[in-house]
């Protein structure tokens, strides 16, 4: 059995989910009630994380462990984040029940996909040492 072509399609088919997420979010309907003139709570803590990650990922090269970039990197990012949120405090506003209950739905389904990758890594990873 070829488990790197198998192990490709469930990485692929966890990307496709992911990008879904993604778009779904992107381009869910705006609450109108909310005030559009702030950002939400946590806005500027997950710039923070796409800043930090790529920052991290040249830090992992150079000390021999790619994995380790993008750990250290999330933590690079939450710092920026905090201080950008500590810094915009005035523009950010807290969450509509709507934003909540969103963020809770993606949290679920993100951790599903997590779980689901692990399992299919700890699948593979017994079958190929077999």
């Amino acid at each position: 059995m070829d488990y790197p072509i198998i192990a490709g399609i469930i990485l692929g088919l966890l990307l496709i989910g992911a990008v879904a997420l993604l778009l779904f979010k992107k381009f869910a309907k705006k609450d109108l009630e909310a005030d559009n003139s702030k950002y939400p709570e946590g806005h500027y803590m997950g710039i923070g994380i796409a800043l930090g990650i790529p920052l991290g990922l040249p830090i992992g090269l150079a000390m021999g462990n790619i994995a380790f970039g993008p750990a250290i990197g999330v933590g690079i990012g939450l710092a920026i984040g905090a201080a950008l949120e500590q810094k915009y405090k005035d523009k950010i506003r807290p969450l509509t029940k709507k934003e909540k209950e969103e963020r809770y739905k993606f949290t679920l389904i993100g951790v599903a996909l997590v779980a689901l990758g692990l399992l299919a890594f700890v699948a593979f990873f017994f079958m190929a040492n077999q």
